[in-house]
């Protein structure tokens, strides 16, 4: 392919365009989220002696009927011989900046829409206790490890590699999610569906059921949702949707869980602190008493008293321990209360989905997902990184926030038997490799080299 797309620009570049840009091109891939000119699945840029650069696509083996633009089939044999050096990182790269540029700009409407964090924590004689704390500069690294914790338990779950049944719960709302859109896309098409997403997202209240209060909420988030982030939430939108791009769904759930109980927990507690008269402070803890009281209210609207107790309940029990079982117990049997009380209030509550009361749960992340690329400045965020400078302001505060991003790689290079031929003599070994972390091993190849041989002598195998 010649051209690609990029979803940090919301256009279309050429290869000669993006050759242009200086640096290792998997690094630029991500940085500026790029991505097939029409399909919108993972590229990389292939070069070589023999043939002029171009982008293909990341997964051969993954058929993509909808875009014309795919290489022919390659047996599994052939994928691991032309891209054994490719596949992995080129793809983390796009994945680690999609993942990093959501949750940065999550945290970034919290702060400025004056909203708590809400995590588990430890209290009184180690009992759970929910964490309320305002977004600020000195929390971003702490909370965005939070995030990504979440939404690596929810990959695996994704994935079916994990038994747990609170990450398990968490990770059927995004296969749902998932699973759904994907269907609509067969049925109506991808054009039609991005022009239908644009349109829910414009008539936000069209996509599932919310109580007033919540609407009110989720309205004070709001930011221009013009042309630009319309185009760019159907395009993102639409990248989740592909293949290979199920942890960053899992991500996108992650943020989306904590958009909600956001939402939903500073409402619940400004009301209570309001009442008792109380100066709001920095970070407040939660007693699960009061949680119950609130999930307990009839008042409340059940969808959303639903909700908020799954969620909590399956991100606890994702990391329980053995103080943490008698809340889990306390929450999934608030859970069946709710649900009968759900039953009196809307006949459809049940019925439709995994044969359980999930219908108010499913329906309602679902709507988060979405509601995402509405309420969090997704677009603008992904804008200010394109390019080709790595020592922006934005590169810089992403490296402050978030500094354990990177890849452990393996190196090889001629020298390095030189160096370790005693060890390898007496290990019977004929080769040595070097095994290490960085955050760009394409880029780092002079400090991964040390002292062994010069820079273009490492060669890296694999991340």
């Amino acid at each position: 392919m010649d051209y690609a797309f990029s979803l940090a620009a919301l256009e279309t570049l050429s290869v000669d365009e993006f050759l242009e840009l200086d640096g290792d091109d998997g690094w630029l891939i991500g940085k500026n989220l790029i991505v097939c000119s029409e399909c919108r699945a993972n590229v990389f840029l292939r070069k070589g002696d023999k043939r002029r650069p171009h982008f293909a696509h990341t997964k051969f083996t993954d058929k993509n009927e909808g875009c014309s633009k795919r290489v022919g089939e390659y047996t599994p044999d052939k994928v691991r011989q032309i891209r054994a050096k490719q596949s992995k990182y080129r793809v983390g790269y796009f994945q680690q900046r999609f993942e990093d540029y959501t949750y940065i700009s999550l945290l970034d409407t919290l702060k400025k829409s004056n909203l708590f964090f809400v995590s588990w924590a430890n209290g009184s004689g180690n009992k759970p206790v929910i964490a309320l704390e305002k977004v600020t500069d000195e929390k971003y690294s702490e909370q965005i490890k939070t995030l990504r914790e979440m939404g690596s338990a929810i990959n695996l779950g994704i994935n079916n590699n994990s038994k747990n049944a609170g990450i398990r719960d968490l990770a059927d709302a995004a296969k749902y999610w998932l699973k759904l859109n994907r269907q609509v896309v067969e049925k109506i098409g991808i054009d039609e569906f991005k022009s239908s997403t644009i349109e829910s997202l414009k008539s936000e209240g069209s996509i599932g059921i919310l109580n007033t209060d919540l609407t009110e909420q989720l309205s004070s988030l709001s930011f221009r949702f013009g042309n630009r982030e319309q185009l760019f939430a159907a395009e993102a939108i639409n990248h989740l949707l592909t293949k290979g791009a199920e942890p960053l769904v899992a991500s996108a759930m992650s943020a989306a869980m904590q958009l909600f109980l956001s939402t939903e927990l500073t409402r619940v507690w400004r009301k209570h602190a309001t009442n008792l008269g109380v100066f709001e402070s920095n970070s407040y803890a939660m007693s699960t008493d009061f949680l119950h009281s609130y999930l307990d209210d009839a008042t409340q609207h059940p969808q959303a008293t639903f909700t908020t107790a799954r969620l909590l309940r399956s991100w606890l029990q994702a990391f329980e321990d053995d103080d943490c079982k008698q809340t889990i117990s306390k929450l999934l049997d608030m859970e069946g209360n709710i649900s009968k009380f759900g039953l009196i209030y809307d006949k459809s509550w049940t019925g439709s989905i995994n044969k359980r009361s999930d219908k108010p749960y499913f329906t309602e992340t679902f709507s988060f997902i979405y509601r995402l690329f509405k309420f969090i400045n997704f677009s603008q965020t992904a804008a200010c990184f394109y390019g080709d400078n790595p020592t922006s302001i934005e590169e810089t505060r992403r490296n402050t926030v978030d500094d354990k991003r990177g890849f452990i790689y393996i190196a090889w290079a001629p020298y390095l038997k030189d160096v370790w031929q005693i060890d390898l003599k007496r290990m019977n070994l004929s080769e040595c490799v070097k095994i290490g972390y960085s955050d760009d091993p394409e880029r780092r190849k002079t400090e991964i080299a040390g002292n062994i041989g010069p820079a273009d002598s490492i060669s890296i195998e694999d991340v």
